[in-house]
C-alpha cells in the first residue's frame, strides 16, 4: 500500500439562531479550509443551530433541520 498525507480540517466556532448566517460562516471556513488544502473537512456537530438543550422541550423542535 502506497502511503500518501491528507490534510484534515476540523471546524469548531460559535454560532447563534440564525441558521443562514450559520451556514454561511461554515461554509467560509470551508472553502477557506480547501484553499489551504483540506481534503476532508469536519464541521462542528449541529453547526446550524444552536446547540440542543439536554432535555426535551416543544420550544426548540421547529429549530430542527431535517
Amino acid at each position: 500500500m502506497t502511503e500518501r498525507t491528507i490534510t484534515v480540517a476540523a471546524i469548531q466556532a460559535s454560532y447563534g439562531p440564525d441558521m443562514k448566517a450559520n451556514i454561511a460562516k461554515t461554509e467560509g471556513f470551508i472553502r477557506e479550509a480547501a484553499k489551504k488544502g483540506a481534503r476532508v473537512i469536519l464541521p462542528s456537530e449541529l453547526f446550524q443551530g444552536i446547540y440542543f438543550p439536554t432535555r426535551q422541550d416543544p420550544k426548540w423542535f421547529a429549530t430542527a433541520y431535517p
